[in-house]
C-alpha cells in the first residue's frame, strides 16, 4: 500500500523523496574522519518531502524533512506517475486512513506522536487536519497535473471514472 515517488536531478544530482500513503524510511552513511562510518535515519509520512544534495550536509536527516511541494511535485512528475497516483486513490486513502486510526488510539491512550521536525500531532485537532490534507492530496495531484497540461480533461475523466470503479 506504500505510495512514494524518488527522482534524482540529472544536472545537480539531488535526490528528492515524496510519500502519498504509508511510511518510508530515508537514510544516509557518512564517513568519519576516522574512517568509522555514522548512520542517519528519519522516516516521511504521507503529504512529506526530504531532498538531498550530497551525504554530508547534515547528521539530522529530521532537519531535511518537509511538506510536500505540490507544484515542484507535479512538475518533476511524469504523467504516467500522475495517472497511477490518481487511479491508485482507493489503495491510497486505505492506507491513509490506516495511518490515521492509528495516529487516534495514540492519542486517545495519552500518547503524543512525532516531534518539531516529523510529522507532529498533538491532539485530536492536529490529527483532523492532518486528514483533511490526506483527503484532498489525491485530487489536488489531479487539478494540478491537469493545469500543468500532464494531463488532458479527457485522460483525466478517464482515469478518475476507472479510478471511482475501484472505490467501494
Amino acid at each position: 500500500g506504500t505510495q512514494f515517488f524518488v527522482a534524482v536531478d540529472p544536472v545537480t544530482g539531488k535526490t528528492k523523496m515524496a510519500v502519498g500513503a504509508g511510511k518510508v524510511s530515508a537514510s544516509t552513511v557518512t564517513t568519519n574522519s576516522d574512517d568509522t562510518q555514522t548512520t542517519s535515519i528519519t522516516y516521511l509520512y504521507p503529504t512529506q518531502q526530504i531532498t538531498l544534495d550530497d551525504r554530508d550536509e547534515t547528521t539530522d536527516l529530521d532537519l531535511k524533512v518537509e511538506f510536500l511541494d505540490l507544484e515542484d511535485f507535479i512538475k518533476q512528475a511524469s504523467p504516467e506517475i500522475l495517472k497511477e497516483l490518481v487511479l491508485n486513490k482507493a489503495e491510497i486513502d486505505k492506507e491513509n486512513d490506516a495511518f490515521i486510526e492509528k495516529k487516534k488510539k495514540e492519542l486517545e491512550a495519552g500518547l503524543v506522536t512525532g516531534d518539531q521536525t516529523t510529522m507532529s500531532i498533538k491532539n485530536l485537532s492536529d490529527l483532523d487536519k492532518v486528514k483533511k490534507n490526506l483527503d484532498n492530496l489525491v485530487g489536488n495531484i489531479a487539478k494540478g497535473a491537469l493545469a500543468e497540461n500532464k494531463l488532458d480533461q479527457k485522460s483525466l475523466d478517464k482515469i478518475v471514472e476507472d479510478a471511482n470503479k475501484k472505490i467501494s
